[in-house]
């Protein structure tokens, strides 16, 4: 019921972020759009459908230090060669270099290892929410570790869902929709074929 009233009395914990919400996914969605403002609505409506997006923390997030271990630490930018390695394992198990968008906060300087690759272009969106729909819409969205931004678009997305594999936490979305559409880590020097999933979604998103 869109005229009903929801509390929220206490800020989720970072290991899961969707508790309680999850179960409530296609009512939560369909309010979030039908409280966008008309005008937002359109501008939604317009923007693009992406084959791959990618979305790149680095403004609030601190650097990871020298002597730091990744795995156990957060509001720490994920790195540039990570999504590097992502990007291309999943061209190459496509077997062509699909186009990809890239979403961030960070400057083109610093995207320049990403943004160099074959086929990438990037988003500039003026608006937040707009950068959200964005990373949603596309068949594949690859997320930076501990980002809530990430998981937001993810949580109004179908896609597959490729999420650091260092930062696995509770799941983004529902049991039902994860069992169709694949959610989770694709570790560095593995095959896709080993998630077998993630390989079907693949398949048939890209033939």
């Amino acid at each position: 019921d869109f005229n009903s009233n929801a509390v929220f009395n206490e800020v989720p914990n970072w290991e899961d972020h969707f508790i309680g919400l999850r179960e409530h996914r296609a009512f939560i969605i369909d309010y979030f759009f039908e409280s966008l403002y008309p005008s937002l609505r359109q501008e939604a409506e317009l923007v693009p459908f992406s084959e791959i997006t990618v979305h790149i923390r680095m403004g609030d997030f601190r650097n990871l230090g020298p002597d730091e271990d990744f795995a156990k630490v957060g509001a720490v930018r994920t790195p540039t060669a990570y999504f590097v390695e992502m990007i291309n394992m999943l061209r190459k198990h496509i077997g062509r270099n699909v186009p990809v968008t890239v979403f961030s906060d960070g400057s083109d300087e610093s995207l320049n290892e990403i943004l160099s690759l074959p086929n990438i272009s990037r988003q500039t969106n003026t608006k937040d929410i707009l950068d959200i729909i964005g990373l949603s819409k596309s068949k594949v969205l690859i997320t930076s570790a501990g980002s809530t931004f990430s998981k937001w678009a993810g949580f109004l997305s179908e896609n597959v869902i490729i999420d650091h594999f260092q930062h696995i936490h509770k799941p983004i979305r529902d049991d039902v929709t994860n069992k169709i559409m694949y959610e989770g880590p694709l570790n560095p020097g593995t095959e896709i074929n080993d998630y077998p999933l993630l390989s079907s979604n693949l398949v048939s998103l890209f033939q």
